[in-house]
């Protein structure tokens, strides 16, 4: 099974626009299709693709973010496998977004965590359609120049 998280600003008419777009069942599947990695794309069964009314955001953050959940199953698999994809749409650069990610993913785990459920994984993706170049930095890129036996 996998879990597709969107998380995005509601205030904003495009983040709105975006919401409103991703609700439909085939637009959100041409989306997936049309942005996910194709090696992620080979391996989800979007036939099963389902909106949950499911919501993974903390109390901090529900006056801001709201979100969406796709449930689907993965193609092939021994055993059910959940993947979590969070979508954080941005419409300028923002170079602090990895952290905020990070708080994304790390609320969605704390709170599985708390409900005795496994944690799933989560690939996020980042949604930009801002009129400058952004050079994306990872977390990583901000701790540069520390001896490599750190940063792992």
């Amino acid at each position: 099974m996998i879990f597709l998280f969107l998380y995005m600003k509601i205030n904003n008419p495009h983040d709105k626009l975006f919401k409103a777009i991703l609700q439909d069942q085939t637009l959100a599947i041409d989306y997936f299709n049309h942005f996910l990695p194709a090696q992620v794309v080979r391996q989800i069964d979007f036939d099963t693709l389902n909106l949950s009314n499911s919501t993974y955001i903390d109390e901090n953050l529900k006056d801001t973010f709201a979100d969406m959940v796709f449930v689907c199953d993965l193609k092939k698999g021994d055993e059910p496998v959940e993947i979590a994809l969070l979508l954080e749409h941005k419409s300028y650069i923002d170079r602090n977004v990895p952290f905020q990610i990070l708080y994304y993913m790390t609320s969605a785990w704390m709170q599985a965590i708390s409900n005795k459920q496994r944690p799933k994984m989560i690939i996020p993706i980042l949604f930009y359609h801002g009129q400058e170049p952004w050079g994306y930095a990872t977390i990583g890129d901000y701790f540069k120049g520390l001896d490599p036996t750190l940063a792992p």
